[in-house]
């Protein structure tokens, strides 16, 4: 009784495994999923969550893999799910239509074509020997290898056309497991990382995201210079990174711009334009309040630099502005000369003791807002400003295959949906010793039957037109459904 049960328990999984409900299902859930991960950005650092959604929500959220959608576990789980769900659905059902396909015509009887959905018959007076000819020739001149049998006294003429449209659905099937499987090979074997270089600048390595890991290319890339134009009204119209590939040697492997939408490529990593920026490098005089002695220092955002004749301080730029516009209600609170303060830096010390207050230097305005740091008085002597493209680097060796499937699936489409499995039968039914008799047209649509009516009945026109010397057209009787009326 228990394999018999174990049996029965296996036989249940297989039907829910291949139903086509859980495909439905699985496409939807995916579907769904797909919403959220446009919804939610991805693949950020956790600093941008916390800010966006607080620490609590961006925490619940991370542990559900949302922020890196694509790569959770319980997204591969469904993609995985669907695979396993198309295989066996392909498995079960394609080996019964493959026979379909492959067995020959058998005439059925006259009494079960006039029970077909689409029939036809039209009286004619001649030679039966003369009909049979035409029919042979305008069957042999419509249809790829017609059948033809005589069965109780009655010739029989069979065709079939688009028997492997049947076909369709598992195309289909087959062309979304490539995909998948196209995206497994590329989560495996590629990456995608984000670099940031400035004119002239080079490098040979990406940082990989979201892990943040460098990866060598195996090349040098050259970023020769950037462009950004604008539209009259300030607003960016377009990013334009010139860059040159060069080997270990130098030599000169692929060059060209990258532009949005238009990416560059070179053995199998493509070259996005994603992003650019603009950073400062700005000069300071520093001098001590205590001595006097005035320095002068090169500040990077966010790298700390020395002050002071010793170094044991520290400050740190923590932004820049070229054109510091400062709000209204500040600008009344803190009596500010204008609102448009000009080139402004904003400061933190870092000393032994720990960080002391955040503060700003204008330079327009050397004395507003002093006092703020005691020790040491800060002044703007130049400043620059160096423009960045920010490129993101992708290396995807399943995109072939991706390729290959939608392609494929394409085809399947087409197949499934714009041609269908076609039987056509045609009864010569002659009375014993007479010059008159009847033709029979009977026909069905394997997977869209609801449709065939219209190619049916341009089918049957096709055959009048050539059997129309033959015709007895006060005797013809057509339907489409239903017992054939008025029989022989």
């Amino acid at each position: 009784m228990k394999p018999a049960h174990d049996s029965q328990r296996g036989r249940t999984l297989y039907d829910h495994l291949s139903s086509v409900r859980l495909t439905i299902l699985l496409c939807i859930a995916l579907a769904l999923a797909s919403v959220l991960g446009t919804l939610l950005p991805q693949n950020q650092q956790h600093e941008h969550y916390v800010q966006r959604y607080g620490s609590t929500l961006a925490r619940l959220l991370e542990t559900l893999g949302l922020f890196d959608l694509y790569h959770s576990a319980w997204f591969v789980g469904l993609l995985s799910l669907l695979a396993l769900n198309l295989t066996v659905c392909t498995m079960r059902r394609l080996p019964t239509v493959w026979r379909a396909v492959r067995r020959d015509l058998q005439p059925p009887t006259l009494e079960a074509l006039k029970n077909w959905k689409q029939v036809s018959a039209v009286a004619f007076e001649a030679n039966p020997e003369g009909v049979d000819k035409a029919l042979r020739e305008a069957a042999g001149r419509l249809f790829r290898r017609p059948r033809y049998s005589t069965r109780d006294g009655i010739r029989f003429y069979g065709a079939q056309r688009g028997r492997f449209s049947r076909f369709g659905p598992y195309v289909t099937h087959a062309s979304v497991l490539l995909i998948l499987l196209g995206a497994v090979i590329g989560s495996l074997a590629g990456f995608k990382g984000f670099v940031i270089v400035g004119e002239g600048g080079t490098f040979d390595a990406v940082e990989l995201q979201p892990s943040g890991v460098l990866r060598p290319l195996g090349f040098t890339v050259h970023c020769t210079r950037f462009i950004m134009t604008s539209y009259p009204d300030g607003t960016p119209k377009e990013y334009r990174s010139e860059i040159v590939i060069r080997d270990g040697q130098g030599r000169i492997l692929r060059d060209g711009p990258v532009r949005v939408n238009h990416p560059l490529s070179y053995n199998g990593i493509t070259f996005y334009q994603s992003s650019y920026q603009s950073i400062p490098e700005v000069t300071f005089s520093v001098r001590e309040n205590a001595t006097g002695r005035a320095t002068t220092v090169t500040a990077k955002l966010n790298s700390p630099f020395p002050v002071g004749p010793e170094g044991r301080t520290r400050a740190m730029l923590l932004s820049f502005d070229p054109d510091f516009q400062m709000p209204q209600e500040m600008a009344h609170l803190l009596q500010a000369p204008r609102r448009g303060m000009g080139p402004a830096a904003q400061l933190v010390m870092l000393k032994e003791r720990g960080t002391q207050e955040v503060f700003w230097v204008f330079k327009n305005f050397p004395d507003f807002n002093k006092g703020k740091e005691d020790t040491y008085s800060f002044e703007i002597a130049d400043y620059k400003m160096y423009t960045y493209t920010g490129l993101q680097v992708v290396k995807d060796p399943g995109t072939p295959v991706i390729w290959a499937g939608c392609v494929l699936m394409v085809l399947g489409f087409l197949l499934s949906f714009f041609f269908d499995h076609e039987i056509i039968w045609i009864a010569l039914d002659t009375q014993s010793g007479h010059r008159r008799g009847t033709i029979l047209f009977a026909g069905r649509a394997i997977r869209h039957p609801a449709s065939y009516g219209g190619r049916f009945a341009g089918l049957v026109r096709t055959f009048e037109q050539r059997l129309a010397p033959f015709l007895h057209r006060t005797s013809s009787s057509t339907r489409q459904a239903g017992h054939l009326e008025g029989g022989r």
